[in-house]
């Protein structure tokens, strides 16, 4: 915003007549009430103006009997997500940006945040058992483990939208209730029901793809729901997009090394001998790009794992492509695993 926040401001005790004329020079089509602390009390709008017309109000009453004291806003740590999110399922322009004190720091406007919001849909697989980290997960599912101040799933949620994603969409299995509630409870402005995909059975890796048909024009980033990274889902996309791929799949790097001298023979000599040879893989990262047309020709609640998805678009000759990334990248599958993000981050179960 070019003009200071002052501009946008007035006294709930200010009237109507007051606020019309500081809507007409400010250009924002808004204007926040305060309390005489600053606190926001209420917005006007240039509906909020219409409407008195219609309903005979007098431009001489106090503005604060117009308002909108329900208004939408969010707090100073919001991410690009969220407000985005906001904004398109409240049909909004304009987000106030608060502080605990609820005074304002600064007002979003949709115009400033189009650029960096992308519509594509994702899909995080959450509903395992987490078996592998018993006892952890006897009583609190896998995602919902603490890694540093926030449970694996927060995280996940955290960097995706912190890049402008805001449709997301999470599969559900093993104590679904206790991941929705909390999600929905920590992310108020970015999750509604419809974005929870419950599985009355375990569908595997791949399963839940098929409930996504009617959310996608184009494609679905998959994601595990044990998995953290600092993987660019931007460029992932542009990548997928320019090879026109059905399937990008993001790789990582792996070295894996034989603890013991190995021999090359033949019949009857040895040929070679090699001192604790490391050799050299790429293992899939548990993050992924699948195209609408392999998406749509999943039946409904078929179990099926990822792999074997991966293998099928193969077979069938479509294009299967991948994006290396060599940054960070962590599979919290196991307690080792578990326990290892924990001293890296910190948190506990």
């Amino acid at each position: 915003m070019k003009n200071s926040l002052t501009n946008y401001i007035m006294s709930k005790n200010n009237t109507i007549k007051s606020v019309i004329q500081r809507l007409n020079s400010s250009g924002l089509q808004i204007v926040f009430l305060s309390e005489s602390t600053g606190k926001i009390i209420g917005t006007v709008t240039d509906g909020d103006i219409r409407r008195i017309y219609l309903k005979n109000i007098s431009v001489d009453e106090k503005a604060i009997n117009i308002a909108n004291t329900n208004f939408k806003y969010v707090y100073d740590n919001a991410s690009a997500g969220e407000i985005l999110f906001l904004m398109k399922r409240c049909h909004i322009r304009h987000i106030p940006v608060l502080n605990s004190k609820f005074k304002l720091i600064k007002v979003v406007t949709y115009n400033e945040m189009f650029d960096q919001m992308i519509e594509d849909p994702i899909i995080i697989f959450a509903g395992g058992k987490g078996e592998r980290l018993r006892p952890y997960t006897k009583t609190t599912p896998k995602p919902l483990l603490n890694i540093g101040e926030k449970s694996i799933i927060e995280n996940i949620i955290e960097r995706f939208a912190t890049l402008g994603f805001f449709n997301i969409h999470i599969s559900l299995n093993y104590k679904s209730n206790m991941i929705k509630n909390r999600i929905m409870k920590n992310f108020p402005n970015m999750f509604s029901d419809h974005a929870f995909i419950v599985e009355k059975k375990p569908l595997g890796t791949a399963g839940s793809l098929s409930r996504m048909k009617d959310h996608t024009n184009g494609l679905v980033i998959t994601h595990n729901g044990d998995i953290l990274s600092d993987v660019n889902f931007r460029k992932l996309l542009e990548e997928h997009k320019k090879k026109h791929n059905d399937i990008t799949c993001v790789v990582i790097p792996y070295e894996s090394q034989i603890p013991f001298g190995t021999v090359e023979i033949t019949k009857s000599r040895i040929l070679k001998i090699s001192e604790k040879p490391v050799h050299k893989h790429f293992i899939l990262a548990g993050i992924n790009v699948v195209s609408t047309e392999i998406i749509g020709n999943l039946k409904n609640e078929q179990r099926l794992n990822m792999d074997k998805l991966f293998d099928n678009a193969i077979k069938e000759k479509r294009r299967v492509g991948f994006y290396l990334h060599s940054g960070f990248w962590m599979d919290i599958g196991d307690k080792d695993a578990f326990l290892k993000a924990k001293d890296m981050f910190g948190g506990i179960k």
